[in-house]
């Protein structure tokens, strides 16, 4: 190791613990003032940061907020006419816009860009470029940390974030080294031939007491004035004339297994670093506040007064999410409701039989744990019980979605028998509470990263879902009054590859209050109430393996939810997190961070036919909208949809071509919109007459056949649609929906009425839904499933996984002879019958002609 560097494993390190040299880096750095990267946000999101005006590193990562759904966009299922989205905005003043909007530097929530950094000698504040302040630095065993100037970006933010932050945090230092609140400092050892905790002959890399220390004048900070310098070489480097060493709180340094290990006061079991290597050791607790005391394991607990009031483990390590942590020797280290064992049953909500306390703590000590990935060093930890339901946890704690890290759908070997896979799945842990938290069953904030903090948050971290703070279940008993048991889908890129690997859906309690009829729309429901989608079982299951439960969406009539907006309304992140009726906030405007409120429908009349947005005025259609996979991420025949009402031109005619499948108005053409929910329900299709591009775009000229720009901003095609071709991306070919194959026109490369076309498809084909359109019979034609190949191909992927996945449409064969027999009329094929894959190269168990592509 680097000593001069700092290593990923260390920056993780420091935002909890003291750490070895590799987080005080002093390496230089630089960036050009006033540019922008990107950076990951605390939950996941994608967010941007500014190099400050003095080119020495770049500001904290500014985020933007999230969706009210996991992993999904509100990308229609079904064609649609290109006009729609391209003429819907906002209206008015672009709140993105720097000059109009007299805004100085920095990001603002919702945009994507910075409005720049401030000239040498201010700070970005609020917006406004101010006079930067000038610091005194703090002197060794002072406090140091998180303030206005140096922000902590997350742990989830990228490296370079995480770096400039603690590069700020250690120049706040007169070392330019802060480590865990304090100011520290490189030493010489004067003396190490004892053992300090046991006073015996031999050294243990911690200066020896009773020596003239270069660690002897620190201030009497967060951990005192009682430091001692401490060697980070191997005791093979020290023998070999070479040290590093740093001045860090604590005389005897006693080896522990716990705190209860700890006889010295005011010390704690905490990991620490010396001689090489990791361990843990009873050492100096970093004072509270004054006036406060130190909280306990799985106490609410916070090192960061930016983020609120300071509050300090016992142990000195506190997460974020978990609370306090705590090393551990047995199970009784890790006792969350003391006294919780009376007259051998608990008493503290968890239930069941009991001989001690542990038997009804939420922790228990775990052994074999690793406190770094890429650290083979293993040790004891107090760790969450596993739960089924938070009535499995016991007062204070709830049981919160965690996933059990299988990296691949097909299962990863069990390590305790090798004979046995382990698939995908929850493992659920008892956690605590979050302090200040509402109860399940409250209304809650789904947007918790924007500016507005009206709306509370859950106690239960894991379920603000729907604008209801939730819990997990097993039936609608599990829920509170005004609830029911729904689920989310969850997306898992196990292998960083930028494609989710699976999908696990996980049962919670979605807000329900008043619930009375199941409905399609608000015309469904009876005086003030609305009718909300949400996902529930169907009761039947996948057949897959390891057996996964099915869902469907449905809807139910609800009373009103104060203070959520209407259909039309502005929604989002971007509009100060106001939230749905239905939870539904469509993204219809490209690049932003808001959209607009939706209702739920069964036809375009249920939708209104005109509806003011910012300052335009649109008509509305009915569409559906993706909801789910049903946990099978390859087959789409079992996904789910709610069919939801959708902003469309005011220029549109939407004239009904269900019976000709064309449009007398110029520049219009026939679109379908496909209406259906889960995969056991028939969908319906409602065609209406849109215009092919924005009023002021030049009108569509080309007739089927001919070529055409899929990705171009202009629509061409007379037809409406321009289907992907063979060959490069960018080469298309002009189609239209049609009834017979005489509504084709072009008979090139075989167009054709392919009438059994399934736009959403099934494996029941008369629940698909079906949208004939006109296409050409070859081979290499892109597809995302064979439902888009014409008949007698299979959609396979001819690239690779990840990045290089290329799906292509080929002949199903069963001997080369077919293949040879298909390629003497197709030049996209070879004359071999190969396997088909699938979009992770799997072997389907179907053959198709290998295809001769090109790229």
């Amino acid at each position: 190791m680097s000593w001069g560097s700092r290593a990923v494993r260390v920056v993780l390190m420091c935002a909890f613990f003291w750490s070895i040299s590799g987080c005080g880096s002093e390496e230089s750095k630089a960036c050009t003032p006033g540019s922008t990267q990107s950076c990951t946000c605390t939950n996941g999101d994608s967010g941007a940061q500014l190099c400050n005006s003095a080119g020495s590193g770049f500001e904290t990562c500014e985020c933007t907020g999230g969706n009210t759904d996991a992993g999904q966009s509100d990308a229609q299922a079904d064609t649609g006419s290109s006009a729609d989205a391209a003429q819907t905005d906002t209206g008015g003043v672009d709140p993105c816009d720097c000059t109009a909007n007299n805004i100085e530097c920095g990001f603002v929530a919702g945009c994507s860009k910075s409005c720049g950094a401030c000239p040498a000698g201010q700070q970005c504040s609020n917006n406004k470029c101010i006079k930067k302040e000038v610091v005194k630095l703090v002197a060794f065993g002072g406090a140091c940390g998180p303030n206005k100037d140096c922000v902590y970006p997350g742990s989830g933010a990228e490296q370079s974030a995480i770096d400039a932050y603690f590069d700020c945090i250690d120049g706040q230092c007169e070392s330019n080294r802060c480590r865990n609140g304090a100011c520290i400092k490189s030493c010489i050892m004067t003396k190490d031939s004892e053992q300090n905790a046991s006073g015996t002959t031999g050294s243990d890399g911690v200066e020896d007491p009773d020596q003239n220390s270069d660690c002897d004048d620190a201030e009497d900070g967060p951990y005192g004035t009682k430091w001692r310098c401490v060697e980070f070489r191997d005791p093979p480097d020290v023998l070999n004339g070479q040290s590093t060493a740093y001045c860090y709180p604590g005389i005897k340094w006693k080896a522990c297994k716990s705190s209860s290990d700890c006889e010295e006061a005011n010390t704690s079991c905490q990991l620490r670093y010396k001689f090489g290597q990791y361990g843990t050791y009873c050492v100096p607790k970093r004072k509270p506040p004054e006036g406060d005391k130190h909280v306990g394991l799985a106490a609410t607990c916070n090192t960061n007064p930016m983020t609120g009031d300071v509050k300090i483990c016992d142990s000195n390590w506190c997460s974020s999410s978990w609370g306090c942590r705590a090393f551990c020797g047995s199970d009784l280290d890790c006792v969350t409701h003391p006294g919780a064992c009376k007259n051998g049953t608990c008493s503290n909500g968890g239930g069941g039989s009991c001989t001690t306390d542990s038997d009804c703590s939420a922790y228990f000590c775990k052994s074999g744990l690793k406190y770094y990935s890429n650290v083979e060093q293993t040790f004891s930890m107090c760790y969450p019980k596993n739960c089924e339901l938070t009535s499995d946890c016991g007062k204070d704690f709830g049981c919160r979605l965690n996933w059990n890290g299988v990296s691949s759908e097909e299962g990863d070997p069990d390590p305790n028998d090798a004979s046995k896979l382990i698939y995908p799945g929850w493992n659920h842990l008892c956690l605590p509470h979050k302090e200040g938290g509402v109860k399940a069953g409250e209304l809650c904030d789904i947007y918790p990263s924007d500016d507005n903090k009206s709306d509370p948050f859950c106690e239960n971290s894991s379920f603000c879902r729907d604008g209801f703070c939730g819990n997990l279940c097993k039936s609608d008993k599990d829920c509170t009054s005004n609830m029911k048991c729904g689920v989310t889908e969850f997306g898992f890129d196990a292998d960083d590859d930028g494609w989710y690997d699976y999908r696990l859906a996980a049962d919670h309690c979605v807000g329900l209050p008043g619930a009375s009829t199941s409905c399609n729309s608000n015309n469904d429901c009876k005086g003030a109430q609305v009718c909300k989608p949400w996902l529930q079982k169907t009761g039947k299951t996948s057949g897959t393996k390891p057996v996964k439960a099915q869902y469907t969406s449905a809807g139910t009539c609800i009373d009103k939810i104060p203070n959520r907006a209407q259909f039309a309304s502005y929604c989002g992140v971007g509009q100060d997190g106001v939230q749905c009726q239905t939870n539904i906030c469509l993204s219809v405007f490209s690049g932003q961070n808001y959209g607009i409120c939706t209702d739920a429908c069964n036809s375009r009349f249920d939708c209104p036919p005109k509806v003011k947005i910012g300052n335009y005025t649109y008509k509305s259609v009915c569409s559906s909208r993706w909801l789910m996979s049903n946990q099978t991420l390859i087959d789409s025949t079992d996904d789910v949809y709610t069919p939801v009402c959708w902003p469309s031109s005011d220029a549109n005619s939407l004239e009904d071509c269900s019976k000709t499948r064309t449009c007398a108005l110029k520049g219009e053409a026939c679109y379908a919109r496909v209406i259906t929910r889960g995969p056991e329900t028939a969908a319906k299709v409602e065609y209406w007459c849109m215009r092919v591009n924005g009023s002021s775009e030049p009108a569509p000229t080309k007739n089927n056949g001919e070529e055409c720009d899929p990705e171009a901003d202009v629509n061409p095609c007379l037809g409406g649609l321009c289907l992907e071709d063979s060959g490069k991306p960018a080469k298309g070919y002009c189609s239209q929906l049609c009834l017979k194959d005489a509504d084709c026109g072009s008979t090139a490369d075989g167009m054709f009425c392919h009438t059994k076309r399934q736009q959403i498809p099934r494996k029941d084909e008369s629940k698909a839904g079906i949208v004939p359109h006109c296409m050409k019979a070859k081979a290499c034609i892109p597809c995302s499933g064979s439902h888009q190949c014409t008949p007698g191909r299979l959609c396979t992927n001819v690239g690779g996984t990840g990045q290089l996945v290329d799906r292509r449409c080929s002949p199903e064969c069963a001997t080369d002879s077919d293949c040879a027999k298909a390629a003497s009329t197709d030049t996209g094929l070879s004359a071999k019958c190969i396997d088909q894959r699938n979009r992770f190269g799997d072997k389907t168990g179907r053959k198709v002609c290998a295809t001769q592509c090109a790229p």
